[in-house]
């Protein structure tokens, strides 16, 4: 079973995670307006680097789970999940593709 990492969108944590993709199942992204402000946004909407992301982990041979980590519960005014699935799946679908 693999453990997970929390990159937190740092530069530095993208750096540091090589070391720690053979031993992680999955990977969680997430997209946010602004450091100073983490309603969650449509997966390529914010500011997180998402294709820095996967770039490091396909450039590095990580095979694993990519999920979406959405947190409506705790931001009232982000926008419902089921609206998004779609696009955020295309949207992963072509970072994933754009990697390879």
């Amino acid at each position: 079973m693999g453990r997970d990492a929390h990159l937190a969108g740092r530069r530095t944590a993208l750096r540091d995670v090589r070391g720690a993709l053979p031993h992680l199942g999955y990977v969680q992204v997430k997209d946010i307006a602004s450091a100073e402000d983490t309603t969650p946004l449509p997966l390529g909407a914010g500011v997180l680097p998402l294709a820095e992301c996967v770039e490091v982990l396909s450039r590095h041979g990580w095979d694993g789970w990519l999920c979406w980590e959405y947190e409506k519960r705790w931001y009232e005014s982000a926008a419902e999940l089921p609206g998004l699935l779609g696009a955020g799946r295309e949207h992963l679908s072509r970072l994933l593709n754009e990697s390879a």
